[in-house]
């Protein structure tokens, strides 16, 4: 016989931010969903979050504010088991996360950010980051709150032009941290030594992945290269 097990996300304020979240549903006997919605103060907060940084920095080449822009949440479900989603910052858009073990301890990180294209250049700003604390899903009721933090005084611009780069560079966000990943040419094996930099410094990882962590950093722009025999490739990080 299945159980009826449920996992809510508690409501929780940051800045003037609600994010609500709950989910009910019929689950296998060692298995139950975890599901988020984003509300209206929600979507309000981001934008009004965007406006100030266009204030701030003065050199936005359009409105952040405009309907046309694209904001988005990326939520990761970490720990004893893992699965990301991303969410559009719409009133009412919805995320499940689904056949999560019963017993499996985990936490939820999220990120906030707004996602500007413009041919091969990339411009990704982030407004709000956070994760929850752990904790074990058993069978019944679970709760977790997700406390999300402004990145820096206002926000964490990154930008990746590929058409300037000979290695392809990505990168994800975990909290406050920035990993960058070189790849994508058949001459580059994994093995290879990659030099990385921040604003010409030398830093210590010499594999094709980079850890960059926000939290700490004054505002300003830092360039941030990675260098493999001949071929190279950059980012720009800009903190306000």
């Amino acid at each position: 016989m299945n159980k009826f097990k449920k996992i809510f996300l508690l409501p929780v304020l940051f800045g003037a931010v609600v994010f609500v979240t709950g989910c009910s549903l019929f689950e296998k006997d060692d298995s139950a969903s975890l599901a988020f919605r984003i509300d209206k103060a929600m979507v309000s907060k981001i934008r009004e979050t965007a406006s100030l940084t266009e204030i701030s920095s003065r050199s936005a080449s359009r409105a952040l504010t405009d309907e046309n822009d694209e904001f988005f949440l990326d939520l990761s479900l970490k720990g004893g088991y893992e699965a990301e989603k991303t969410l559009p910052v719409t009133e009412g858009a919805t995320a499940t996360f689904s056949d999560i073990p019963v017993g499996t301890s985990v936490y939820v990180s999220g990120v906030a950010y707004r996602l500007q294209t413009e041919g091969e250049k990339e411009v990704k700003t982030l407004y709000y980051a956070g994760e929850s604390e752990k904790i074990t899903i058993h069978a019944g009721d679970n709760s977790v709150s997700l406390r999300l933090k402004k990145m820096g005084s206002l926000s964490v611009q990154i930008t990746v032009d590929s058409s300037e780069n000979d290695i392809a560079l990505s990168y994800t966000v975990d909290g406050t941290d920035i990993v960058f990943t070189a790849t994508g040419s058949e001459t580059l094996a994994s093995t290879s030594v990659y030099a990385w930099y921040v604003d010409g410094n030398r830093q210590e990882e010499n594999t094709s992945s980079f850890t960059l962590t926000t939290e700490g950093m004054t505002a300003g722009t830092y360039e941030i290269g990675v260098a493999c025999g001949t071929k190279s490739a950059s980012a720009t990080i800009k903190i306000e």
